[in-house]
């Protein structure tokens, strides 16, 4: 949903094509796409509506409480940790992005469906296990040997390069917001730490 030199990690959120209930599916439609994320859902107005458990979802606003939750965990196993702990920790245990010679990278002029680098969508891929593993022992913690880059050349990929030459046209010039204004479902990681401490609070205040 995202990118540019704000962003610190990436992860997924869901990528859907033009059909459950997506509209918003790119040129390239569900060549490259996903149903989204299931997650728990309610659509009622006033109350609970009862029939209402769980739903597709996707965007920057459910890939964020995924490195929210992730971060809480951290904490949970060691909560001596600092905010460079745990930006060090994220960095040191992310997966690579993966690269490709037929699409190109995510810019204003190539968005939607596009290859991330370290400069647009930030140090890597969020990997839960190999953070946890991090905040055990931040010491002692080596990362797992991995290839530099995972290479996706595939059919799909060419598929959809025969509906369109990229996933969408280049973005409209930014327009500068005057104050008072809002928006999206992106959060640095220190807001978001900060939104993680207060969840964990709440937590700890419900604790019997």
């Amino acid at each position: 949903s995202n990118f540019g030199p704000e962003v610190f990690i990436s992860t997924v959120g869901g990528d859907p094509g033009p059909r459950d209930g997506f509209s918003d599916g790119g040129s390239w439609g569900d060549a490259l796409g996903d149903t989204g994320l299931l997650t728990v859902a309610n659509m009622g107005l006033q109350r609970a509506d009862p029939e209402s458990q769980y739903a597709l979802h996707a965007g920057t606003s459910y890939s964020a409480p995924i490195l929210a939750g992730v971060v809480s965990l951290m904490l949970d196993v060691n909560p001596d940790l600092t905010l460079d702990d745990i930006r060090r920790g994220l960095r040191a245990s992310a997966r690579p992005h993966v690269v490709s010679s037929l699409m190109g990278v995510c810019s204003s002029q190539n968005p939607g469906r596009c290859i991330c680098t370290t400069s647009t969508c930030g140090v890597g891929i969020l990997d839960a296990a190999e953070a946890l593993a991090f905040a055990t022992n931040p010491l002692a913690y080596q990362p797992p040997v991995r290839p530099s880059a995972i290479t996706v050349d595939s059919e799909p990929i060419q598929r959809a390069l025969a509906a369109a030459s990229q996933d969408r046209p280049p973005n409209a010039p930014p327009v500068v917001a005057k104050s008072g204004s809002g928006g999206g479902g992106a959060l640095d990681l220190t807001a978001l730490l900060g939104l993680t401490g207060l969840l964990m609070a709440g937590l700890t205040l419900r604790r019997p």
